[in-house]
């Protein structure tokens, strides 16, 4: 073929068949899990950008992403797709495999040409490419563009493999770039079991433009996952029902040295807070390096739970801003228990803020902890409080620095939203 040829060739808009486009549509919506019915809107709809899809065996997840991305590739024209692992040697068997399996689930097999040394697949009608690629040779990455067009879709495969979310940050500002680049980033994985695993931490920050989402096998149909892989989820939930909440429902359930297992971060609705008066304030004082911290939450004394609603939280805060803060969040109208900084009390009381000391005594952190962890159930919404969400699921008890065992006290620093 022609230079010429090869480029008009690749230029051209591809022709569709409505019978056709109706049929993959079908064949789409028939195999998606029901748990992404409502994300796979969202990108419809280009409400994010980014997307972490976490959750544990059998979550369907991969399978998701895989028939998303050739569905999104068929929507785009002049789109790729780049697919990520940390180590290239797993990706034959892996995404490279269910990518395969997507092409033959959605009937566009034929429409592919799929090889493995390159490793890469290209679109005998439109020239359109997926490739594949590990991060074991960051150099290989970092110039890495399609024969024409953008990359629509780039997906990290196995996230929690990567070292931080500055890895993912790095690619990106390469397979990102174009002017015309309307680019959809996946990001799926296996929540480690520390809450202080960055990726962890990176799904509690709420990031504009991000969309975290999770999913389990209890929401795939039971047929496709098998009677056998059923009976040894059910058998690991009889036996460790630990190991099954994390392996199979894609929890972070600790190190075992968590101190608060009676979180449920969630979206606190607007008809639920209505309904939650009276509220409560505190703050924690912090200067320089350490920020201060001012928390809204209402105590269901009945139930003795707990729900953080609001939070402000800045390191170097002055006493303007912590005046402004207090004034934001309560109106005045309301009395904030605080740190025991004599002076800075008495600013802000002379200032005309409702604020007092709380009283502490010896041993009193431990008991509030202990009071905190001895809950039900604490609320927290990431989305008005991230900082609070990160806290409360990173929080460990302290460890003997000489046995590495854990210990009955707590960890010192990191604190902030807790003590408030």
């Amino acid at each position: 073929m022609s230079d010429s040829a090869m480029l008009t060739f690749l230029t051209r808009k591809p022709e569709t068949d409505p019978a056709l486009e109706a049929d993959f549509e079908a064949r789409f919506q028939k195999n998606i899990g029901p748990a992404f019915r409502e994300l796979d809107q969202d990108i419809d709809r280009d409400g994010h950008s980014e997307y972490l899809l976490k959750g544990g065996r059998g979550s369907l997840k991969s399978s998701y992403i895989g028939m998303r991305a050739l569905k999104t590739l068929r929507r785009t024209p002049r789109g790729n797709a780049l697919v990520i692992r940390k180590v290239a040697a797993t990706m034959r068997d892996t995404v490279y495999a269910q990518i395969l399996w997507a092409m033959d689930i959605l009937g566009v097999y034929e429409d592919w040409d799929c090889t493995v040394s390159p490793m890469k697949m290209i679109n005998k009608k439109t020239g359109q490419e997926i490739m594949f690629r590990g991060l074991d040779d960051p150099r290989k990455i970092k110039s890495i563009k399609p024969r024409r067009g953008f990359f629509a879709v780039v997906w990290f495969e196995e996230g929690e493999e990567y070292a931080d979310y500055a890895e993912i940050r790095n690619v990106m500002q390469s397979a990102g770039r174009g002017k015309k680049a309307n680019t959809k980033t996946f990001i799926s994985y296996n929540p480690p079991k520390s809450a202080n695993s960055w990726i962890n931490k990176e799904a509690l920050e709420q990031r504009p433009g991000r969309l975290v989402h999770h999913s389990s096998y209890l929401e795939a149909p039971p047929e496709w996952l098998g009677e056998r892989f059923l009976r040894e989820a059910e058998q690991l939930r009889e036996s460790n029902e630990l190991a099954w909440r994390h392996e199979y429902m894609g929890e972070a359930t600790g190190t075992g040295g968590a101190v608060f297992s009676n979180l449920e971060i969630r979206r606190i609705t607007p008809e639920e807070r209505a309904g939650m008066w009276p509220r409560q304030y505190g703050m924690d004082f912090g200067f320089s390096l350490d920020p201060s911290a001012l928390m809204e939450t209402h105590f269901r004394s009945g139930e003795r739970e707990l729900f953080i609603l609001d939070e402000y939280c800045k390191a170097g805060a002055g006493l303007d801003a912590m005046e402004k803060a207090i004034r934001q969040m309560t109106g005045n109208q309301h009395q904030v228990w605080s740190d025991t900084d004599p002076r800075v009390v008495a600013e802000l009381h002379g200032r005309g803020v409702k604020i007092a000391a709380a009283r502490k005594g010896r041993g009193s952190r431990s008991f509030g902890m202990q009071w905190l962890e001895e809950l039900p159930k604490i609320v927290i919404d990431p989305v008005t409080c991230p900082n609070a969400a990160r806290e409360f699921s990173a929080f460990e008890h302290a460890r003997d620095p000489r046995s590495g065992e854990w210990r009955a006290d707590y960890q010192d620093g990191d604190d902030h939203t807790i003590d408030a």
